[in-house]
């Protein structure tokens, strides 16, 4: 078992906007969505895409562009099988994953 990593409370809060903000099929959660909700829980935006960022950087989620049907596209995040691991490990972020969100999969 492998050591889980420092997240701070702003990461914390990323994954489980991303836990929550999940669309079916794809497991992409809309960067738009995930930073509002940060907003909503009183983080800065700054601090929000910093935190997207951090995980990102640590390998716990992945950036992906997504296409809409309209012709757009747009930024999602979604879990890489190392974050996957840790929002389903006995770690105390799993208490920020509502029971919900994970069986929404």
């Amino acid at each position: 078992m492998h050591k889980a990593p420092d997240l701070d409370r702003g990461e914390l809060a990323a994954l489980a906007a991303l836990a929550r903000n999940r669309a079916p099929g794809d497991d992409c959660a809309s960067g738009h969505d995930i930073r509002q909700q940060l907003r909503d829980e009183g983080f800065t935006k700054l601090a929000a895409v910093l935190a997207l960022q951090s995980l990102v950087a640590r390998g716990l989620v992945e950036r992906r562009r997504v296409d809409g049907a309209d012709g757009f596209f747009h930024t999602g995040y979604r879990f890489t099988r190392a974050g996957l691991a840790l929002i389903r490990s006995s770690d105390p972020c799993t208490c920020l994953v509502s029971s919900r969100s994970r069986h929404a999969s």
